[in-house]
């Protein structure tokens, strides 16, 4: 394929950054993959994030100071959902009744939003994830659900035509 001849030593096998010296003009072929993989691991998963997670601890130290600790009492799961939001998207018809705000002309019983509700409720779980992400930036959840993403629908009033 013309990814599999392009590839190179960078972050993403196609650009970003390099994984070595002229990793950018290093190709990866079938004697070198390994080498490549483990790099790009190293990468993603230490290097590349290591002033991240230094950032995020210090910051964790800010708020919390020698509470900081306490932190410890959570799992790596615990702190993941509250860091990350949830796994899955989970919203019944009650919820999207009640935590989907609405403005500009439209009311929880306008066609448009009580359509906008059938569709969300019936979405499979990777479209509600997708439909998230474009909304919001993110695939998830907030912890508390639904009720602490504070939804809003409102008309466009650029278009005109009362669409939210």
């Amino acid at each position: 394929s013309a990814f599999a001849e392009a590839a190179c030593f960078a972050e993403t096998g196609s650009g970003g950054a390099p994984l070595c010296a002229e990793g950018e003009l290093r190709r990866v072929h079938a004697g070198n993959v390994r080498e490549f993989v483990e790099m790009a691991a190293t990468f993603w998963l230490d290097s590349g994030v290591q002033r991240q997670m230094v950032a995020f601890r210090r910051g964790v130290y800010d708020v919390l100071g020698r509470d900081a600790a306490a932190l410890w009492a959570f799992s790596a799961m615990d702190l993941r959902r509250l860091f990350c939001g949830e796994d899955e998207v989970v919203w019944s018809s009650k919820e999207l009744e009640e935590h989907i705000h609405c403005g500009g002309g439209y009311s929880a019983s306008s066609d448009q939003v009580r359509w906008l509700r059938e569709d969300m409720f019936a979405m499979p779980q990777l479209l509600r994830s997708k439909f998230l992400e474009f909304v919001t930036s993110c695939p998830r959840l907030p912890p508390g659900g639904l009720r602490e993403l504070r939804l809003s629908v409102h008309p466009d009033p650029a278009e005109k035509i009362g669409l939210p």
